[in-house]
């Protein structure tokens, strides 16, 4: 298969990935799942996101907007 042809399979998949993640935490979310707590932590020299004390629903939709704004962020800077 052509390069291309597989990169673009790969990109289609990681965004299913992170669609799939904000999803399935948006309907933990609407069901009230809160069992345990979770503490999230991402950071940068550029910037700091801290997300204590969240329910799992919360939780997987961060983890998806995360997996979908890096695959944003490497899709713009590996054309160049």
């Amino acid at each position: 298969m052509d390069i291309m042809v597989l990169r673009g399979l790969e990109r289609i998949i990681v965004d299913m990935g992170g669609i799939l993640f904000a999803y399935l935490g948006y309907k933990l979310y609407i069901a009230g799942v809160e069992k345990g707590r979770n503490h999230l932590t991402a950071e940068s020299k550029f910037y700091r996101f801290v997300f204590s004390g969240i329910g799992p629903g919360l939780f997987f939709m961060a983890f998806g907007g995360l997996v979908l704004v890096t695959a944003l962020f490497y899709w713009r800077h590996s054309k160049n």
